[in-house]
C-alpha cells in the first residue's frame, strides 16, 4: 500500500490550506501548482497539465449569472484545482 500523502507543510510544520496557497505571495502559481501535483499525484505536471492550470488560476471568476464573483479568484482557483486532481482516475485507482 502507497504512503498517506500529507499536506505540504510551511517551515514552521503546520500544514497548509488551500487558501494559505492563494495568500502565499513568495512563490509564484508554478511553483505551487507542481508542489500540489507532487502531493496529490508523488509526480511533476506534464507541460499541458501545468499550463492549464496556471490558465485557470488566472481567470477571473463569475457567479452563474456571469457576472463578476466576489470569491477571491487565486482561492478559488486553488480549490478547483486540489477538486480536480483528487477526483481523477490516477488519483483513485493510485491511493
Amino acid at each position: 500500500m502507497a504512503a498517506r500523502q500529507r499536506w505540504p507543510r510551511t517551515h514552521s510544520g503546520k500544514t497548509r490550506s488551500r487558501s494559505a496557497l492563494a495568500k502565499d505571495t513568495q512563490r509564484e502559481d508554478a511553483i505551487k501548482v507542481r508542489e500540489l501535483y507532487n502531493t496529490v499525484y508523488s509526480r511533476e505536471p506534464e507541460s499541458k497539465e501545468l499550463e492549464l492550470a496556471l490558465n485557470h488560476l488566472g481567470k477571473k471568476p463569475q457567479d452563474k449569472d456571469g457576472k463578476a464573483d466576489p470569491q477571491p479568484g487565486k482561492q478559488q482557483g486553488y480549490e478547483d484545482i486540489i477538486w480536480a486532481l483528487i477526483n481523477t482516475k490516477e488519483f483513485l485507482f493510485n491511493h
